[in-house]
């Protein structure tokens, strides 16, 4: 069954990475749904509570796509701005909950505000390059990571997931714009700004 529900995100990574920038709302809602529910059902923690709670989450995307698109970009840019430093900060051991790091924080939230108003005829492609990169990823990174653990490859398969599934990201963002561009240019750029 766990090879089912990686081949389903597989699967649904390569449905979004085709199909999202045409039923945006709907393909958004679905990019949390499914890798929601199939995550789960690999930790086995699926159930009427859990399914109820993806449901009602999936609907509220739906009717409050443009807004979450706006906070998603903003709230993902400031993570992927914070990762850099986070992982300096832990290899030079600098506190958690220092001045620095808060620091860092609060600069990467703004940097991250500004990417999003500067880039925001494009924020729907990169979400969508992202969310189809980011199921793409987790499924074949779950099949490499349970390959590596049945050989005996700890490290790996610890280490490794996270590199596919960045990969992968990179992967569904450059898509959106050198294939779905090339075919369907009004999609990634529209005359006006707007979702």
């Amino acid at each position: 069954m766990y090879y089912i529900y990686c081949l389903l995100l597989i699967t649904t990574g390569a449905g979004l990475a085709m199909y999202g920038l045409k039923k945006f709302g709907l393909m958004l809602a679905l990019s949390f749904a499914i890798p929601s529910i199939m995550l789960l059902g690999m930790l086995g923690w699926i159930g009427v509570t859990s399914l109820v709670i993806v449901g009602i989450i999936s609907a509220l995307i739906f009717f409050l796509t443009k807004p979450l698109t706006y906070f998603n970009a903003w709230f993902f840019g400031t993570i992927l701005i914070c990762l850099p430093f986070a992982i300096l900060y832990d290899a030079i051991s600098i506190e958690s909950d220092g001045p620095i790091l808060k620091t860092t924080v609060y600069i990467a939230m703004l940097a991250s505000l500004v990417v999003t108003i500067l880039f925001r005829r494009h924020l729907k492609a990169i979400i969508i390059g992202i969310s189809s990169g980011y199921s793409l990823g987790l499924g074949l990174a779950g099949i490499v990571s349970a390959n590596l653990f049945m050989s005996g490859n700890i490290f790996d398969a610890l280490a490794l997931p996270g590199v596919i599934i960045l990969a992968a990201i990179i992967g569904g963002i450059l898509f959106q714009y050198l294939y779905i561009a090339k075919n369907n240019p009004e999609l990634i750029n529209p005359a006006k700004s707007t979702l």
